[in-house]
């Protein structure tokens, strides 16, 4: 009887060994959990009382607006807005990406001094600016100083897995921009036109990339800076490089960032597909690497930039919404 019970003992142990090696398991989405991460509302959002679309409406919150996350139940937050406890759809939000991945670097310029130039020239009235009203304020969920962040939520699930395939390896995202307000970006375009329109080196080198063999591309302003609404306009991009994991010391990369011109390029023309076998005699092993991590996570490249990295169905799904895109200055987070 004793052997019986013994066999039996081993057999339901096997058994459960099986079951949580070959069940599929809940796995955390980012480094930190979300709870008490600060959301943002990308759009005029619903506050309801449960996790539906025919639930109860508790109110609105206000694009721009913070709330608090509670907990995630697929694509509904369950948030704590007012002192006042229900649910909103996260496809129309921002989270605070440092609450969840605090590990990335964040140099966010535009917040501090904006560092655009083409050609090595000075954009007009924007560079050395600030451009965002928010600089570095205390994170309590972080206990340190950090820039504020926000991302739209499902771009920043593919910035955590790129962040991952980079750790892997050593490396780590440092992150210079990511939602930029749409009033920002018209500045910057308006300021990069004028200096265009008045520095023939800047003009020649926003217009023309020359490949390999010599033969000449055209490219113009539009593929360096939108000229309408932009995927950072719905927090669905980033700006970013790589740096050492364990020094934070940048890696080389084709040029500094935010340089508008063709020496940025990372395909040798804008209208090639965009693959490996494509990319520019200016691309490095660097740039290369940065690359591939940002898109095997699932974010979508530019032609254009070789830093610039988007979610594009994250942003059509707020630009269906918005077609203006979002104009609000975040200058407050509510992380514990």
């Amino acid at each position: 009887m004793k052997i019986k019970h013994k066999l039996s003992c081993i057999f339901l142990i096997f058994i459960m060994f099986l079951l949580m090696v070959f069940l599929p398991t809940k796995v955390q989405a980012f480094e930190e959990s979300i709870k008490n991460s600060t959301g943002f509302a990308a759009v005029n959002l619903n506050f309801r009382q449960k996790a539906s679309s025919d639930s109860k409406k508790l109110g609105t919150i206000n694009a721009g607006e913070p709330f608090l996350i509670l907990e995630d139940k697929e694509n509904y937050w369950k948030i704590s807005y007012k002192d006042k406890i229900g649910y909103v759809y996260n496809q129309y939000c921002m989270i605070n990406l440092p609450d969840v991945e605090p590990s990335i670097i964040y140099n966010i310029t535009n917040a501090d001094k904006s560092i655009y130039k083409s050609s090595g020239y000075d954009l007009p009235d924007v560079t050395g600016k600030k451009l965002y009203k928010a600089g570095k304020t205390y994170n309590e969920k972080l206990d340190r100083k950090e820039f504020i962040v926000p991302v739209s939520y499902p771009t920043a699930k593919k910035i955590s897995k790129a962040q991952s395939y980079a750790s892997k390896d050593g490396y780590t995202l440092k992150i210079y921009d990511a939602y930029r307000p749409t009033g920002v970006s018209k500045k910057i375009k308006n300021s990069l036109s004028v200096l265009y329109n008045s520095n023939n080196k800047v003009r020649n080198n926003i217009n023309y990339s020359y490949g390999k063999s010599g033969r000449q591309y055209y490219w113009g302003q539009g593929w360096f800076l939108a000229q309408g609404v932009s995927t950072h306009n719905t927090g669905s991009a980033i700006d970013v490089t790589l740096a050492n994991k364990k020094t934070g010391k940048e890696l080389a990369m084709p040029t500094k960032m935010h340089e508008l011109s063709t020496k940025a390029i990372k395909y040798y023309s804008g209208s090639v597909a965009k693959n490996t076998k494509n990319y520019s005699k200016e691309m490095n092993n660097n740039a290369k690497k940065l690359d591939n991590y940002c898109t095997k996570a699932g974010l979508n490249t530019l032609a254009s930039e070789w830093w610039h990295f988007e979610d594009r169905n994250a942003h059509n799904k707020i630009y269906q919404y918005l077609k203006k895109g979002c104009s609000f200055q975040p200058n407050k987070i509510v992380s514990k």
